[in-house]
């Protein structure tokens, strides 16, 4: 039985709105990763991962050798890890992907740029002149628009304290891009999208803001829903009643999400402008009269939104009020990034910053994350894992991965970016786990099929992190759930 708060009478056509607390617990998987620098990591120990190294080629360490650091005793001890065959070092599978560049975007005191590595007694060194033809090496500048291709798999470490990854310019010249530039500043072409409508699905999942892409499970053009929504967050004194827990007090993922809803389909072609700046109005009255003075200090320096309410998860583990969810945080990361760029007013974005850090603190510290043989993932429920199991809900991570990512862009800022790559990797080394053998997807690791209700935003997140990652793993769950979405899903957000 479910332990999922389940508010989608609140509006169906506002799923990722109306999405609410459940969870259940996860079984203890434990993997490696390997040290990546960009990833938060130690980038001097990054490994490189090649096609070769496939799961299919290659044998999870947890499975080799049982002697490691074990977690809740953090020492050296024999544990037998049944799920350890499962996991992997990261690398992603983009090899022969292509992407478009779009605009410097990040790290903005250099301009983007692709080294093409002068060798030297077999050292790759990275020039600062412009590429020449005498010595094949040098810098290549990045444009607007240009495409380029992917050329393998593998993360290359140069020893400068960042990654790269090899790829093919337009004048088929091979060179190296930051990581950073591949994730942040360049969008995937449409073959990683699953959906044989295109258009359709993207644009249910995403919307457009000034040339960058927003990425979300549902993305609704219900102008009722935006017309409802509009006048329930311009009222404080009712968000209670129309943002319900189940005690009648206001539930934190239920309002933010709603306003983020707004505020996407607001963005929308063929908007009135009017419509649009009451909106940006309304969203204001909502930090004003909840984000601002509802935020909880849950240790020194980390913020986030209490519930109130008493929550037990399917493996009986109680939640007693107040209790906190990256997951709402990570809304406002969104949230407060784009209402910045909309308002220009410096406290929508100092706010998106402030929230990052109860989501990358880890969960000993008064934080969220956990930590599972070195991957980092955003516990979407919120206890102390160990000694207790994590119960490791798969949509609310991925989308806690998302709305940092737009958070990222909105923002420009590398250390967001940075941290929604982490989680991307780590979901990715997951899936695995989380595949049933007949292509279905677990909702999370106390093994309960998924709810036909979040099957497409579920579908939805997966292509998008593909989309965002530039990488075939997430496209190919993705195109083994797809048999699993319910026709009118299909019929309406696209298939």
């Amino acid at each position: 039985m479910s332990s999922r708060l389940d508010l989608r009478n609140h509006s169906q056509e506002e799923a990722s709105a109306n999405r609410i607390v459940e969870r259940h617990r996860a079984t203890y998987l434990i993997a490696t990763i390997a040290a990546l620098g960009f990833l938060n990591f130690h980038a001097a120990h990054a490994q490189t991962i090649t096609k070769s190294d496939l799961p299919s080629n290659q044998h999870s360490l947890l499975t080799d050798e049982k002697t490691s650091i074990a977690p809740y005793l953090g020492i050296p001890a024999l544990v037998t890890r049944p799920n350890g065959h499962t996991l992997h070092p990261y690398f992603a599978q983009r090899a022969g992907l292509r992407a478009k560049y779009l605009k410097n975007i990040f790290s903005t005191n250099q301009p983007e740029l692709v080294w093409v590595p002068y060798v030297q007694d077999g050292k790759y060194l990275l020039r600062w002149q412009s590429y020449d033809d005498q010595t094949k090496s040098g810098i290549v500048g990045l444009y607007p628009n240009e495409e380029i291709e992917f050329v393998d798999d593998d993360l290359y470490d140069f020893g400068v304290g960042t990654l790269f990854a090899k790829v093919r310019l337009p004048d088929h010249k091979i060179g190296f891009a930051l990581l950073e530039t591949v994730i942040g500043e360049m969008d995937s072409i449409s073959n990683l999208i699953v959906a044989k409508d295109r258009d359709l699905f993207t644009r249910n999942s995403s919307v457009d803001y000034e040339g960058i892409r927003l990425y979300e499970q549902t993305v609704t053009d219900d102008r009722t829903a935006l017309d409802r929504e509009i006048k329930n967050l311009s009222e404080p004194a009712k968000y209670a009643q129309n943002f319900p827990a189940t005690n009648g007090t206001i539930h934190p993922l239920l309002i933010a999400s709603s306003a983020r809803v707004m505020l996407f389909t607001a963005l929308r072609a063929g908007i009135d402008p009017k419509v649009r700046q009451a909106a940006i109005d309304s969203a204001e009255i909502f930090f004003h009269s909840y984000v601002f003075k509802e935020k909880v200090d849950v240790k020194p320096g980390l913020i986030s939104w209490p519930y109130k309410m008493e929550w037990t998860t399917n493996w009986g583990i109680k939640l007693n009020p107040p209790w906190y969810s990256p997951y709402c945080n990570s809304q406002i990361v969104t949230l407060g990034a784009l209402l910045y760029r909309l308002t220009g007013k410096p406290e929508y974005a100092a706010i998106a910053r402030d929230a990052m850090a109860f989501i990358t603190t880890p969960i000993d510290r008064g934080g969220a994350e956990y930590d599972i043989g070195g991957f980092k993932l955003p516990a979407e429920y919120v206890y102390a894992t160990p000694p207790l199991p994590n119960i490791r809900v798969l949509d609310g991570e991925f989308a806690v991965a998302i709305a940092i990512y737009n958070g990222a862009r909105l923002l420009g800022d590398s250390s967001m970016l940075q941290t929604s790559l982490k989680y991307f990797a780590s979901l990715a080394m997951q899936m695995e786990a989380y595949t049933s053998p007949d292509g279905d997807l677990q909702f999370s690791q106390y093994i309960e099929k998924m709810p036909d209700g979040y099957r497409w935003p579920m579908w939805a997140l997966v292509q998008n992190a593909g989309l965002i990652t530039k990488d075939r793993r997430f496209s190919d769950v993705a195109r083994r759930l797809t048999k699993f979405i319910p026709e009118a899903s299909c019929k309406s957000l696209g298939c």
